[in-house]
């Protein structure tokens, strides 16, 4: 599944069972790497991928923004592997 797609469904699903805060946040935090990485398969990133990806998209963030980034991410993969 295309990241993009994946994003989507998660999104949709959040926004089903989940309160309207933790739709924003999950669509917040998962933007920028939904937009690097839109056209490719979740599965074909790399850990490496990923953390680079992680540290541009928080620099000049704070601790909390970056874990904040981090969590969402985490989440999306559980997401992945559960549904």
């Amino acid at each position: 599944m295309l990241t993009r797609d994946l994003i989507t469904t998660f999104i949709s699903w959040n926004a089903r069972h989940r309160a309207p805060a933790t739709v924003a946040f999950y669509r917040a935090r998962l933007k920028k790497f939904c937009e690097a990485y839109n056209a490719r398969e979740l599965g074909s990133l790399t850990p490496l991928e990923i953390d680079e990806h992680l540290a541009v998209a928080g620099t000049d963030m704070s601790d909390s923004t970056r874990h904040h980034n981090c969590v969402a991410l985490e989440r999306l993969q559980k997401f992945a592997l559960q549904h």
